[in-house]
């Protein structure tokens, strides 16, 4: 096993014993923390990764993967089963843009991709348009300014749920769709 890699199944009791007041272990690197909140999370422990992540912010990471950490933090957020309703995706949208409604000018993929997954999610819970119009621009300024799939199919898929919640005969939804399959062609190409 590489240096600072961590045994997948051991990953949790570990974590478990990090975040264990009582303990006084030394706290691993800040790689390997990010390793361990990535391997709970292939685990679908989003609780315990978040918890992890939190801890580590709290006691300080290198100011150079700060934004990382709050990233996966927010990630961690999201997905956690147990936090479906608005208020927590509200809270993970807050982490990851720090409370901004437009993306950034400039960013990596998932600058763009979770604040969008998280609004899309926040419009699977709430019902409320603005919630997947938001989406739409996180996932499109991903996709025409770093040409990333991730973002450019989302960015399809939220165009089709808009169109999809208009009046058939509303004008606009030909352009919605036009631009959805324009993404979809620069995907595949």
């Amino acid at each position: 096993m590489p240096d600072g890699a961590v045994d997948e199944p051991d990953v949790r009791e570990e974590a478990k014993h990090l975040l264990d007041p009582s303990a006084s272990l030394e706290w691993p690197a800040p790689d390997a923390v990010l390793e361990m909140a990535a391997a709970l999370g292939r685990r679908g422990d989003f609780g315990t990764a978040r918890s992890l992540l939190k801890q580590a912010l709290d006691r300080g990471v290198p100011p150079d993967l700060v934004h990382t950490f709050q990233q996966q933090l927010a990630l961690s957020t999201y997905k956690d089963p147990e936090l479906r309703d608005a208020e927590a995706l509200e809270l993970a949208l807050r982490m990851v843009t720090g409370g901004t409604t437009s993306p950034p000018p400039h960013g990596d993929p998932d600058a763009y991709g979770i604040p969008g997954a998280i609004l899309k999610r926040l419009h699977t819970v709430t019902g409320d348009r603005i919630h997947l119009e938001r989406s739409l621009r996180f996932y499109e300024r991903g996709w025409d300014q770093l040409d990333d799939y991730y973002n450019g199919i989302n960015a399809a898929f939220v165009l089709d749920l808009l169109a999809d919640e208009m009046d058939p005969e509303d004008a606009a939804v030909d352009g919605l769709r036009a631009r959805a399959r324009e993404i979809r062609t620069g995907v595949l190409a």
